[in-house]
């Protein structure tokens, strides 16, 4: 058969799309469809009259071509500030915000349907964009950056499933510019970071613990056991290709060209690559045993990803000539194969360690950001360390708390007062948010000595930050603090996150929020932000968003999509004991009985509170079934 020849062009996108759609419809159906078409008249005829031609619509979303970068991105900016004033109306029966995403770039035209990357990054710009809001891709940034009168904000290199784009935001009256501005820039983090920033808001869940054992932070060999615990004969230590929440680290051996005497550099230069990476605990990095395998093996590129699991492989050169030499390094995605990260430094002699170090510092600045915790989720934190040793004890500090357990509060706590002793002045709020979360996972995990005292000194905390006003950081604390402590009601709490979201919605926030939608009843709206934080973050540490994400899915009587969720992924060795009762539960209600005791035992073996399990359901009678399905299983509720 012939092969078809495609119908390429390049085009300018527009995507829309409305904020909350499904909570509107369920909130009163006939009011979001009459309010939707009032406001899609006016984007109708907005895009006519700058020349646009709509292609696709769905529901609420509108996809339309432009001829002109800059017609599309006034069409864009007229009709969100439209919107707004009409949601400003006292008599306006319901509030509709908007998203909306620009991109240009190569689309396949199929009937009058357009397809491709260049439809499918508008989509992501799309929901990158704020409510309100206009987010661009570099594309049509460089277009219209000298020709019209708006303002942009670089938001640095975006990720996004399978799409990697550079997006800025375009500046408007009623939105808010998403990373510092006060262009007091600190070079060495800034450098390590590109433009992208740290983590934003700190907490992940009430009352739930990822268990017993420590995620990330380990060194170990080939066949997945520690170096320096695990026998190989031991069952951790089979080799196993099943995704983890921790991303696996390979560090190559660096190579030594020009000098033969001083071909151990390159073996003490991997070492200290491996040492430095091994310092964060939310990897997991291969031992240098394990790189010289491979290294001799052959086994290169996405091999190493199908055979063991590996996400990232560092690699790169020692160049000597004379008395001077170069380090060269850069970071592979196995994912796609891209280069993440690269850099070089030239040294002598007596700067050989100083510069080691300064690259190792800024290969993992930007491996924690890139592969762990998002570029997206600490656009408010670009300003907020002086040095890379500052901000990996924060990003250490986070990830011990998140452990939710004895083990990671105290980790966490001993973190803590080191870290408030760098945070800057100017970042002040910061000094009152995270020790109000280290007291409150106090009390949440029966650790008080003075209950009442440590709920005075919560309190005090949580006002202390909320006095900042611009962050959404204390919002999402007094949100989640006030609603379990000390008794704020669920239109209250909404209202906070509401606000944080529209403050910055890192993927934090938007993790906190879904909490707060779950405790209050609306499992939909608590499923629509805990997938728009799922696929903002290159790895679900702990699998932290993706347990609560199963828990509202069963919740709302959508245990089919449960199963598409997690996939293959059940069998990840370090799969999140909830989500295996959750299989379990499935399993027995088929029958597959086998199946379903191979579930329950693995989430025992992971040390997994069933007490706290069941505070996921608020209303009791949600628990009933799948309880009785484990109880079935032989589960001794009052065991663990």
């Amino acid at each position: 058969m012939s092969e078809e020849k495609l119908n390429r062009k390049v085009a300018v996108i527009l995507g829309t799309d409305v904020v909350g759609y499904s909570k509107h419809i369920e909130a009163d159906e006939n009011l979001t469809l009459r309010t939707y078409e009032a406001r899609e008249s006016v984007l109708l005829a907005l895009i006519e009259e700058y020349g646009g031609r709509v292609f696709n619509t769905g529901g609420d979303s509108v996809l339309a071509e432009f001829p002109s970068a800059v017609d599309a991105l006034e069409c864009a900016t007229s009709f969100q500030t439209r919107m707004v004033e009409a949601n400003k109306q006292p008599d306006s029966p319901m509030k509709m915000r908007f998203r909306l995403g620009i991109n240009m770039g190569d689309v396949v035209k199929r009937g009058d349907n357009l397809l491709g990357d260049g439809v499918n990054i508008a989509a992501r710009l799309e929901a990158l964009s704020q409510p309100d809001g206009v987010s661009i891709s570099k594309s049509v940034h460089d277009m219209v950056a000298q020709k019209t009168r708006h303002k942009f904000h670089d938001l640095g290199l975006q990720k996004v499933k399978e799409n990697a784009f550079h997006a800025f935001d375009v500046i408007m009256p009623h939105t808010q510019k998403r990373q510092g501005a006060d262009g007091t820039k600190k070079p060495l983090l800034m450098a390590a970071l590109a433009a992208v920033a740290v983590i934003g808001a700190i907490f992940f869940y009430v009352f739930q613990e990822q268990g017993a054992s420590k995620p990330g932070n380990q060194v170990i060999s080939l066949n997945g056991s520690s170096a320096d615990q695990t026998s190989e004969n031991s069952p951790s230590a089979k080799t196993s290709a099943n995704k983890m929440s921790a991303p696996t680290i390979l560090v190559m051996p660096i190579d030594v060209i020009g000098q033969s005497e001083v071909e151990g550099i390159g073996k003490g230069v991997t070492e200290s690559l491996i040492a430095t990476l091994s310092k964060f605990v939310g990897v997991t990095v291969l031992s240098s045993s394990t790189s010289y395998h491979v290294a001799e093996s052959g086994i290169a590129g996405m091999n190493l990803k199908t055979a063991f699991g590996i996400d990232h492989v560092v690699s790169g050169t020692v160049q000597y000539l004379g008395d001077a030499g170069r380090i060269n390094l850069e970071l592979v995605d196995l994912d796609d194969g891209t280069v993440s990260w690269s850099d070089k430094r030239d040294f002598t002699a007596e700067s050989l360690f100083r510069v080691q170090d300064e690259l190792s510092q800024l290969l993992l600045a930007d491996l924690a950001i890139n592969a762990v915790v998002g570029v997206n989720q600490g656009a408010n934190w670009a300003n907020s360390f002086n040095t890379i040793e500052d901000y990996m004890l924060f990003l250490n500090w986070r990830q011990e708390w998140r452990r939710l357990n004895r083990q990671g509060y105290f980790a966490s706590e001993k973190l803590l007062k080191q870290l408030v002793k760098v945070i800057p002045q100017e970042n002040s709020a910061w000094l009152y948010v995270l020790p109000a979360w280290q007291v409150f996972q106090k009390i949440t995990l029966g650790l008080s000595i003075d209950k009442e005292a440590d709920l005075k000194e919560l309190k005090n905390l949580v006002e202390r930050a909320s006095e900042t006003t611009d962050m959404e950081e204390p919002y999402i604390l007094s949100a989640i603090v006030g609603f379990y402590f000390f008794g704020l009601q669920c239109d209250e709490a909404i209202s906070k996150v509401t606000t944080a979201i529209q403050l910055g919605g890192s993927v934090d926030t938007l993790s906190g929020a879904a909490r707060i939608y779950g405790v209050c009843g609306d499992y939909a709206r608590a499923i629509e932000v805990s997938k728009q934080a799922l696929i903002r973050v290159p790895h679900d540490a702990g699998w932290s968003i993706t347990r609560n994400l199963v828990a509202y899915y069963y919740l709302n009587g959508q245990e089919d999509e449960v199963q598409a969720l997690i996939g293959d992924n059940i069998n990840a060795p370090d799969m999140h004991g909830e989500v295996l009762f959750y299989f379990a539960y499935a399993s027995e209600k088929r029958g597959d009985l086998e199946k379903a005791q191979e579930y329950l035992d693995r989430a025992k073996q992971a040390g997994t509170s069933i007490k706290n399990f069941k505070r996921t359901f608020i209303i009791k009678s949600d628990s009933h079934e799948i309880m009785q399905s484990l109880e079935r299983l032989g589960l001794d509720q009052t065991s663990f």
